[in-house]
């Protein structure tokens, strides 16, 4: 359907004695999980995708600048079974997710929409029965540095396109022994290195918070060691879950050297004079 064909419909619809226009929102993880919401009292079928219907949800009011201004949107809507939980929301799942809100003719939806905001998901808060999340907007992009600053530590992160290390032996399959805090998990078997799996990551591989990837902030040095972590799993680790912890890396030249034998994709200047020297003065 051409776009003027498409502005004349919905501008049609505008003008009824009753609108029949009302707003859908497409929001896509980044596991691929697809939520699709509408503001309308019945669920709508677009495009072989069911939008359920949702009054709680509601978009605030969308501001669109013709600068290079970064749209400033909110949307608000009830946690639900069927739809976003409290639950995923404090796994991180919904982190980033893609959001597309759109206007439809919920008499006509197959006659197409057209597009209001595109964003990802900022900022989320939530309580016991709904949540506010803001859009970050396609020209929030323009914010962000997209230079590198000269620096002593690797730049890369371990294992990604820059630095391509190996990771293969530095993985271990591991089980839970204990949770003992929602920020500090206990794994078998005994025989590791703290040092390698300090900064390192815990992915959940089976039970209720399969699929969700922590970051170790420090790993003791008793038997068995005990993780803990930047931020809780949601749900919660259970005694026998499976977990599969992968060894970190500092960004120092003497571990990229030493550990992973990865000297030649090392992303950093470790030789480069830093403020100390600026500071010295001659002898």
């Amino acid at each position: 359907m051409s776009a003027s064909a498409l502005s004349q419909t919905i501008e049609e619809a505008s003008a009824e004695p009753l609108t029949f226009l009302t707003i859908c929102c497409r929001i896509v993880r980044r596991d691929g999980v697809v939520v699709s919401l509408t503001m309308h009292d019945r669920d709508l079928e677009i495009d072989h995708t069911l939008y359920r219907a949702d009054p709680a949800f509601q978009p605030s009011q969308i501001e669109t600048q013709a600068d290079l201004t970064a749209d400033n949107v909110e949307i608000t809507g009830a946690l639900s079974a069927n739809a976003i939980t409290a639950e995923d929301l404090r796994a991180g799942r919904y982190d980033f997710a893609r959001v597309t809100l759109f206007l439809v003719d919920w008499r006509m939806p197959w006659k197409g929409n057209r597009v209001l905001h595109e964003g990802r998901f900022g900022d989320v808060q939530f309580d016991g029965y709904g949540f506010t999340a803001k859009l970050r907007s396609l020209k929030s992009a323009l914010n962000d540095q997209i230079t590198e600053a000269f620096s002593p530590e690797c730049r890369a992160d371990l294992g990604d396109h820059r630095c391509r290390a190996d990771l293969r032996e530095f993985r271990e399959l591991l089980v839970v022994s204990a949770n003992l805090s929602p920020y500090e998990v206990e794994c078998l078997p005994e025989q590791l290195l703290p040092e390698a799996f300090l900064y390192g990551r815990v992915r959940c591989i089976d039970g209720a918070a399969a699929g969700l990837t922590r970051e170790i902030k420090a790993v003791s040095e008793d038997s068995p060691p005990r993780f803990r972590l930047d931020r809780p799993f949601s749900p919660a680790l259970v005694v026998g879950d499976l977990v599969e912890v992968q060894a970190g890396c500092d960004k120092r030249l003497a571990t990229c050297r030493t550990r992973f034998k990865n000297l030649l994709n090392f992303r950093g200047e470790p030789h480069v004079p830093g403020i100390d020297a600026l500071l010295d003065y001659p002898d």
